[in-house]
C-alpha cells in the first residue's frame, strides 16, 4: 500500500478508486504532521527513537485506513441511512457519511450496543479524513458505552496516545493487556500475538514517560512473545521481532547498558539484512535506519572505524532512496550525515567533517522553512555541530553565529517543552560558554556555563545514567574558567567533582570514558602546578598520559592531538622542576606530533604549534643555549602574529611577550 521509496502506491482490492484518491491526498499532508509528532517527542538528536522511521509511519498511516475502511463498510448496516453512510463513504465522501452518522447517533442513546457502534463508526470516519482530535471523543463514547469491545478500546488506546493523552491510553492498555492475558492462556495462537502488540505499545508509552524500568519489562515480554512466534512461522512473525529489538535497544542505550544495546542493535539488523535481501523496497529504509543507530552506538563506544562502516552503509542506501523521493528520504540523509560528520570530527577529518555537517544543514534549512515545527530541533542540532567545527578551526566568529542561532532556536523550544529540549539548550549553552572563554569574555562564559550546569545538576538529579557524563562535562569546563580567573579554590572543587564522576563512568565502561577521565586528570594538574602542588600535578598528568598513550595507539587521528598537549603540560612541570632533558624530551615528542597535525590542518593546530615553540623557547633560555631560543621564539611569533591578525583578544598578548623576549635575547647576545 506504501512502497518504500516514500511515495504512497496504493494497491488495495475492495476499495473504491474514490476512497482510494482521498487516501492518497490526505497521506501527503500526513508525512508532515507525523514528522511534527515526531520532533515534538524527541528523544535523541542522533536517534528516531521506537521505531518512529518515517516510512514505517507512514505504511503504518495506509494500512490503518485500508483496515478501519473495510471495518466500517463491515459493520455499517443496510437500513436506509447506514446504507446511505456507506455509499457515501465508498464514494470517497467522509464528510457527508459523518454528518448522517452523527444525526443517527443522536437517535441511538436507548439502544446501548447500536450507539457504540454509531460512535465507533463516527470514529472511523474522522480518522479517515486524519481528524485525531475529532475521532478521539467517539472512541471514548464508544468504549464507555460498550468496554468489553476490544476493537473499541483499541482505537481509543491507540487515538489516545497519538494526541498525547498517555494517563487514558494507559488505562486501557492495561486493562486490554489483562485481557489478552486471560485469552492468550486459553488460546495462545490466536492472542498471543495481540498480547505482544500490546506489551510493545505500553513499552513504548511508559519510555515516552519516563519509565525506563516499566518499559524493559514490557519490552524484554514482548520480545520473548515474538520470538516464540517468529520460531514457528517466520515468515508471518520475524518482520516485528526488530522493531521490539530496536526498542529495546534504544531503552538500553538510554541507560548506559551499551554491550546489550549492541546485542539488540546487531540481531535486529541481521534480521533487516534477510528481509532487505529478499523484499529490498520494503526494508531497506529499515536497514539503514538499523545501520544508522548501530553506528552511534559504536561511536559512543569509540569504535570509530566500526561506526563508519556503519554510518557509510547507511548513507549509500539513504542517498539511493533520497534521489528517488526527495521528499521522503531527505530527512534520514541529513541524519547519516549529521552523524557522519561527528564521527569525522572526532577523527580530525575536519574538512571532511565541515563538508557532511554543511550538507545536513542544508537540507534542515530548506525542511525548516517549509516545515518549522518539524524540523527547527534538527536545524539547532546542525547549526550547533558546525558551531563546535568552527571553534575547532579557530573560525570563532562563525562559530558564534552559528551557536547563538542554534541558541535562539533551544530557547524557544525549551520554554514550550522544557523536558524534552532542557538538555539540549544546556549543550549549546555549555558550548557557547567554551567560545566566549576562548575569546576572552569571561564573564559571558561564566554565566554561559553556570546555566548550563544548573540545568545539568536538575537533568542529573533526575536521570543519573543519561546525565551525569554531561554534567561532569560542564563542571570541567567551569573549572577551566575559574583557574583563568585565579579563583583557585573553585576550580579545584569543580575539577574534583567532575574527576570523582568520570573516574565512576570509566570503570563501568573505559572505553567510553577513559578519554574524558583523561582530560579532567590533565586540567587538575595543571591546577596542581599552578598552586605549586608540583608531586600532585606530576601524578595527574602522568596518569592522563598513560590513558592518551594507550588510546593513540589504538586510534592515532582521534588522540595524537590530547597526547601533545599532555606531553606539552609535562614538559611545563619538568621545566619548573629543573628537570631539563626530561623537559625536552617531552616538548620535542609534542612538537613532531604538532608540526605533523599543522601540516594537515594548519587552521586547528598551528596555535597549538606556536605554544610548543614557545615554550621550547623558555627552556633554552636558561640553559644559556640562545641561538635555538631565538629560533624557537621567531617560528613562534611569526605564527602567533598572523594569529593576532585575526584575533588580537586572545593571541596579541602572547606576541607581546615574544617581541619582549626576542629584544632581550638581542640585548643578551654579544
Amino acid at each position: 500500500m506504501v512502497n518504500n521509496s516514500g511515495t504512497v502506491t496504493i494497491n488495495c482490492p475492495g476499495i473504491s478508486k474514490e476512497a482510494l484518491n482521498f487516501l492518497q491526498s490526505r497521506l501527503a499532508e500526513q508525512i508532515s504532521a507525523i514528522r511534527r509528532e515526531m520532533a515534538e517527542a524527541k528523544a535523541d538528536a542522533r536517534l528516531l527513537r521506537n521505531q518512529n522511521d518515517l516510512i514505517d509511519r507512514l505504511r503504518a498511516e495506509a494500512e490503518g485506513w485500508a483496515q478501519r475502511y473495510h471495518d466500517l463498510l463491515a459493520q455499517l448496516s443496510t437500513d436506509d441511512q447506514t446504507a446511505q453512510a456507506r455509499t457515501l463513504i465508498e464514494k470517497g465522501d467522509l464528510d457527508g457519511a459523518a454528518r448522517i452518522l452523527g444525526t443517527l447517533a443522536e437517535r441511538q442513546d436507548a439502544d446501548i450496543r447500536r450507539a457504540a457502534a454509531t460512535k465507533y463508526s463516527q470514529g472511523q470516519v474522522e480518522m479517515l479524513r486524519f481528524a485525531i482530535s475529532k475521532a478521539l471523543p467517539h472512541y471514548r463514547r464508544a468504549h464507555q458505552l460498550d468496554p468489553t469491545n476490544t476493537n473499541y478500546a483499541e482505537a481509543y488506546a491507540a487515538t489516545a496516545y497519538r494526541a498525547r493523552d498517555y494517563g487514558a491510553a494507559e488505562a486501557v492498555w492495561t486493562d486490554l493487556l489483562a485481557i489478552y492475558r486471560d485469552r492468550a492462556a486459553r488460546d495462545p495462537a490466536a492472542y498471543r500475538p495481540v498480547l505482544a502488540m500490546t506489551l510493545n505499545n505500553l513499552g513504548v508509552l511508559y519510555g515516552d514517560t519516563n519509565r525506563l524500568p516499566q518499559a524493559e519489562g514490557a519490552y524484554e515480554e514482548a520480545l520473548a512473545i515474538r520470538r516464540e512466534l517468529a520460531a514457528r512461522d517466520p515468515a508471518a512473525y520475524r518482520p516485528d521481532l526488530p522493531s521490539t529489538l530496536n526498542n529495546l535497544g534504544v531503552l538500553y542505550r538510554d541507560t548506559n547498558r551499551l554491550p546489550q544495546a549492541e546485542g539488540a542493535y546487531e540481531e535486529a539488523l541481521a534480521i533487516y539484512r534477510e528481509l532487505a535481501a529478499r523484499d529490498p523496497a520494503a526494508y531497506r529504509p529499515s536497514l539503514a535506519m538499523a545501520l544508522n543507530n548501530l553506528g552511534v552506538l559504536y561511536s559512543d563506544t569509540n569504535r570509530l572505524p566500526q561506526a563508519e562502516g556503519a554510518y557509510e552503509e547507511a548513507l549509500a542506501i539513504r542517498r539511493e532512496l533520497a534521489a528517488r523521493d526527495p521528499a521522503a528520504y531527505r530527512p534520514n540523509l541529513a541524519s547519516t550525515l549529521n552523524n557522519l560528520g561527528i564521527l569525522y570530527r572526532d577523527t580530525n577529518r575536519l574538512p571532511q567533517a565541515e563538508g557532511a555537517y554543511e550538507e545536513a544543514l542544508a537540507i534542515y534549512r530548506e525542511l525548516a522553512a517549509r516545515d518549522p515545527a518539524a524540523y527547527r530541533p534538527s536545524l539547532a542540532m546542525a547549526l550547533n555541530n558546525l558551531g563546535v567545527l568552527y571553534s575547532d578551526t579557530n573560525r570563532l566568529p562563525q562559530a558564534e553565529g552559528a551557536y547563538e542561532e542554534a541558541l535562539a532556536i533551544r530557547r524557544e523550544l525549551a520554554a514550550r517543552d522544557p523536558a524534552a529540549y532542557r538538555p539540549d539548550l544546556a549543550m549549546t549553552l555549555n558550548n557557547l560558554g567554551i567560545l566566549y572563554r576562548d575569546t576572552n569574555r569571561l564573564p559571558q562564559a561564566e554565566g554561559a556555563y553556570e546555566e548550563a550546569l544548573a540545568i545539568r545538576r536538575e537533568l542529573a538529579a533526575r536521570d543519573p545514567a543519561a546525565y551525569r557524563p554531561d554534567l561532569a562535562m560542564t563542571l570541567n569546563n567551569l573549572g577551566i574558567l575559574y583557574r583563568d580567573t585565579n579563583r583557585l579554590p573553585q576550580a579545584e572543587g569543580a575539577y574534583e567533582e567532575a574527576l570523582a564522576i568520570r573516574r565512576e563512568l570509566a570503570a563501568r565502561d573505559p572505553a567510553a570514558y577513559r578519554p574524558d577521565l583523561a582530560m579532567t586528570l590533565n586540567n587538575l594538574g595543571i591546577l596542581y602546578r599552578d598552586t605549586n602542588r608540583l608531586p600532585q600535578a606530576e601524578g595527574a598528568y602522568e596518569e592522563a598520559l598513560a590513558i592518551y598513550r594507550e588510546l593513540a595507539a589504538r586510534d592515532s587521528a582521534a588522540y595524537r592531538p590530547d597526547l601533545a598537549r599532555t606531553l606539552n603540560n609535562l614538559g611545563n612541570l619538568y621545566t619548573v622542576t629543573s628537570r631539563r632533558p626530561q623537559a625536552e624530551g617531552a616538548y620535542r615528542e609534542a612538537l613532531a606530533i604538532c608540526r605533523e597535525l599543522a601540516a594537515r590542518d594548519p587552521d586547528a593546530y598551528r596555535p597549538d604549534l606556536a605554544m610548543i615553540l614557545n615554550n621550547i623557547g623558555i627552556l633554552y633560555t636558561a640553559p644559556n643555549r640562545l641561538p635555538q631560543a631565538e629560533g624557537a621564539y621567531k617560528e613562534a611569533l611569526a605564527i602567533f602574529r598572523e594569529l593576532a591578525a585575526q584575533y588580537p583578544a586572545v593571541h596579541q598578548a602572547r606576541v607581546d611577550f615574544l617581541e619582549a623576549e626576542l629584544a632581550r635575547l638581542r640585548k643578551a647576545t654579544p
